[in-house]
């Protein structure tokens, strides 16, 4: 059963539904990463389903197609993805204006220039994270060769995360480039050594215990 039908889809934004959301599968989806899955708010399902009735309503009542989904794709970008030409016809009709593309939208769809552009004005400690935790090597490589201040803490937790999701050409690229193995994340409690281990991603781990890393936080 599709989660939007039309008649629904009305009476829910007439009551004020929000057609941007995006309804995560984790309680902190910063910090995971979903093969194929983009969320599952209205726009989101609406295109996956090829739902192009659905997807009118939501625009009509100021849907955006550059909303995010879950995985900071745009829905538009999504739409190209799964190749629909009605969907694309449909979400190519709003009126939404393409905004400027930002941090997230620039790290996924590997633009450098734009990311080195950026990290001008916010600098380096999302750019850096999100790069390591989607596995996004030439933007990563950029960002860290690029003159731009980095702190070498988010450095540290830029391996954390890379580490962590098995991203292993970009855990080594930040342990060429000075990072810290033994930084330990405030949420889990878990030093990157111990993280990774947990993961079972086991060439990492090789990697960090041959970089000096330690299982278990150093108690203060």
């Amino acid at each position: 059963m599709r989660l939007e039908q039309p008649d629904t889809v009305a009476a829910l934004l007439k009551a004020g539904a929000n057609q941007n959301q995006v309804f995560s599968t984790f309680g902190h989806p910063e910090r995971f990463k979903v093969a194929a899955d983009e969320g599952n708010g209205p726009m989101v399902n609406a295109v996956r389903n090829g739902d192009v009735d659905t997807l009118k309503k939501l625009l009509a009542s100021g849907g955006d197609p550059y909303s995010k989904t879950e995985t900071g794709r745009r829905v538009i970008d999504f739409a190209k993805e799964l190749g629909n030409k009605k969907v694309l016809a449909v979400l190519g009709s709003s009126k939404s204006k393409e905004p400027p593309m930002d941090m997230e939208t620039a790290i996924v769809k590997n633009n450098v220039p734009r990311v080195l552009e950026l990290i001008k004005k916010e600098g380096t400690d999302y750019a850096l994270i999100k790069a390591a935790d989607d596995g996004c090597l030439e933007v990563l490589r950029s960002i860290l060769a690029s003159k731009t201040k980095k702190d070498p803490t988010k450095v540290a937790e830029a391996l954390w995360h890379a580490s962590f999701n098995g991203e292993a050409k970009s855990a080594a690229l930040l342990l060429e480039h000075g990072a810290d193995p033994n930084f330990v994340d405030r949420l889990f409690g878990k030093t990157t050594l111990g993280a990774t281990k947990y993961k079972n991603k086991l060439p990492i781990v090789a990697m960090l215990e041959k970089a000096g890393a330690r299982l278990r936080p150093t108690k203060k």
